[in-house]
């Protein structure tokens, strides 16, 4: 059976450059690339092993306007510190807070609506939030 490498959200935005911005400015994704360079309607940002790739209406055509149902959630080296580097940029959703599992986790919405979550485990010692 083939083995899969990575997943790479590609999800449409109203916004291209807002949502560029964002990404590098505030989350520190660097831009990999972007189409076409003058106008783009299409981009790709990365940072660590996480791609995400971003679209307008131009590039597939129309479209219902975009959604998630659910949560990207991003596995990170240390939650607590993101968190920390974050918390006067960004509103949290929630967290930080350690679940019985015993992950560290917060949760942000980006500037398209979507909700990320990023995660690490817990360090020794602290204790999750009673369930």
């Amino acid at each position: 059976m083939t083995g899969f490498q990575r997943v790479s959200p590609m999800l449409q935005v109203q916004h291209i450059e807002r949502t560029i911005e964002f990404y590098r400015d505030i989350l520190g994704f660097e831009v990999t690339a972007v189409w076409p360079e003058d106008k783009p309607t299409w981009c790709s940002l990365e940072r660590g092993g996480v791609r995400f790739m971003f679209y307008t209406e131009e590039q597939r055509g129309p479209a219902p306007p975009p959604k998630v149902s659910g949560t990207i959630y991003i596995d990170v080296d240390d939650a607590e510190a993101l968190c920390n580097e974050l918390a006067n940029r960004v509103d949290l959703l929630w967290g930080p807070e350690v679940y019985h599992y015993g992950m560290l986790e917060f949760a942000i919405r980006d500037v398209n609506g979507f909700t990320i979550s990023f995660g690490s485990p817990a360090k020794s010692g602290v204790e999750p939030e009673p369930t």
